[in-house]
This record gives C-alpha cells, structure tokens and sequence, in this order.
C-alpha cells in the first residue's frame, strides 16, 4: 500500500505544530517544536584594528612614510602586546584621482596599512589606541570583542534550547492528553553571537583628549536554536 503524505491538523502556535501522519495502515502523531537558548557573558578578547593612510605623490616615499610610522607604533607596544598577537590585517597602495574642472586628474597614491592586534586584557584597549595616535596613526577601525570561553558558552546555549524543546513537548503533551512522548527527530538550526563592536573613531579627535582612551565592555550575547519532533 502507497504511504499517504503528512497532513497537518492544526497550529498551536508559531513555533509548535501538532500533526497526524499516516505511514501504510499505521497512525503517527507528531509534535514539533523549536527550543531557544540564550547565554550572556562577558568579553574577555578584544580585537584593535589600527592603521595609518595618506596619499602620497611618490609612492617609494609614501610607503617608507607609512612605514616608520607603523615601525615606531610597534616599537612602543613591545611588552604590551606579544608579537604573535599583532598582524597585518590590510596593505594596499592604489591611484587616486580627483576632478579638476570637470576633468579627472591624477592626484597621486593612497597607501594604507592597517594592523590587527590580539587584547587579553581589555584594559589595554585605551593604551593601545592612544600609543597609535601618539605615533601617527590616523584611523582606528571596529573594535570586536570575544571571549576565550566562547565554545563553552555555545553548548550551554545549546542544552538551554534542548531544554526549553522539552518543556514545551511534555507542556503540549500533558495538556492535550496525549500520553507518553518520545523524540523522532532533532536538529540543531543554528547558533548566533550577538556581535559587540565600537565603531572606529576619528584620531584627530582623540589627540586632543585629556585624558586616555576609555571604553566601557558591556555583555554579549550567545543564542542557539533546535526543532525537536515528538512522536506519540
């Protein structure tokens, strides 16, 4: 005998569907429901994007230029920030023209170099930052946090969702009356980490400051989602 398709009875609500198949002359009844996990933490990784760029009309000038002033930028973070934790994260040298009457005119070369550095200790983030100004450095971009326990935080995430899949199956299950459960099928729909970032900042600005950069970390967030289908 042919196997007849799923055909679903009604919805209990967006994220739950009870449902009745039929598999040759045997009945299956089906409960789906997706489960959420949500685990905050606090970042103890940052990631400084720091650089310098300028447009030059010699290019074998503007490169010794950037140069010297990402040498000298690395010379005063020996110490404070391991060598294996810093590197180049952009070089480009490219053309840059301009209109001049409505014409397009070659204005020379924009060199750009920018540097990623690796913080443990987020304490140094204002450090870095105004080391960077000191030296020359003109741009500084996002500063992404992370944590060192990130892994560990997604599988709580996780068994939190599982967790949560179960409740409302058994909830579903005790309030129709359906008799005992059991699990069909589970799948894993994905995992989120809600991003924490300070956007890049103009160093002009920061120069001036009176006193050293400061940034206030606050908590992020790691979500992980499942669907989980009962059989009764």
């Amino acid at each position: 005998m042919k196997k007849r398709l799923i055909v679903v009875v009604c919805l209990l609500s967006v994220l739950t569907v009870f449902a009745v198949a039929y598999n040759g002359d045997s009945k299956i009844n089906m409960i789906s429901v997706n489960g959420k996990g949500e685990i905050s933490f606090e970042p103890d990784i940052a990631y400084v994007s720091v650089g310098v760029n300028g447009v030059f009309q010699d290019v074998t000038k503007g490169q010794k230029e950037i140069n010297n002033k990402i040498n000298n930028f690395l010379d005063k973070i020996k110490g404070i920030v391991p060598k294996d934790n810093i590197s180049t994260e952009r070089f480009s040298v490219n053309n840059t023209y301009e209109y001049v009457s409505g014409k397009r005119q070659f204005a020379g070369y924009t060199i750009d170099q920018n540097l990623k550095i690796k913080l443990k200790d987020l304490k140094l983030i204002g450090e870095v930052i105004d080391l960077a100004v000191e030296n020359g450095l003109n741009n500084v971009g996002q500063i992404i946090f992370s944590s060192s326990k990130i892994d560990e935080y997604k599988q709580k995430a996780l068994k939190q969702s599982l967790l949560d899949a179960k409740k409302k199956a058994e909830l579903i299950a005790g309030t129709m009356n359906t008799g005992k459960i059991k699990i069909k099928q589970i799948q894993e729909v994905g995992s989120f980490v809600q991003p924490l970032r300070a956007e890049g900042m103009q160093m002009k600005a920061l120069a001036v400051a009176d006193t050293s950069t400061q940034y206030q970390v606050g908590d992020m967030i790691v979500n992980a989602q499942v669907n989980v289908i009962y059989e009764f």
